[in-house]
């Protein structure tokens, strides 16, 4: 969707810098007032709002990240957060701090930042950059793997090898039987 039309859709300002925070406020493991401390160093010298994604259908997220120029996680604990995935999926750049696997998901994506630290300036400064690029990020292919077609067709692949290999097996057992079967039979 195109950012404009995501920001109408959403009464959302067009002339800003928008910055998505995903979570619950007042869950204190995600860190919602790092976020807001970070987006007031980015407004001392660049117009950036904050806009919360929480207590909505999640077919409207996509629609917050089309029209959001850049997704911050700031989340103290974490394992492989969706939010960072959902965001690669829609080629939105991810500055985040160090945290459950979000290295390895962002890691090598252009337009997206890891930060050394959590310190509200890091964040800031990562966002900062982000932000004066002014371009999405390349994160589809980076999530591809997490395609609900290929995660399935994967599955698939796992259940026929193991049927394969049970079939073969029965297929062996019957040819050991045969010889000895044969040889009884020469035998008597």
């Amino acid at each position: 969707m195109a950012r404009d039309a995501a920001r109408r859709q959403l009464g959302l300002p067009l002339d800003r810098h928008l910055v998505l925070f995903v979570g619950n406020p007042s869950v204190p493991r995600k860190r919602y007032a790092l976020a807001c401390q970070a987006i007031e160093v980015v407004n001392r010298s660049l117009p950036t709002k904050l806009v919360v994604a929480w207590g909505m259908w999640h077919k409207d997220i996509p629609v917050f990240m089309n029209a959001c120029d850049a997704l911050v996680f700031t989340s103290m604990q974490e394992g492989s957060p969706n939010a960072v995935k959902e965001a690669l999926a829609c080629d939105l750049p991810v500055v985040s701090v160090p945290v459950g696997d979000v290295a390895q998901r962002i890691g090598g994506v252009a337009g997206c930042e890891l930060c050394a630290d959590e310190k509200p300036e890091s964040i800031a400064a990562a966002l900062e950059r982000v932000l004066r690029r002014g371009v999405r990020a390349a994160g589809r292919a980076a999530v591809q793997d997490l395609d609900e077609r290929r995660l399935a067709q994967q599955v698939i692949d796992v259940y026929r090898s193991v049927l394969e290999a049970r079939n073969g097996e029965g297929a062996l057992v019957e040819e050991h039987r045969r010889p000895r079967v044969a040889a009884a039979r020469g035998a008597s």
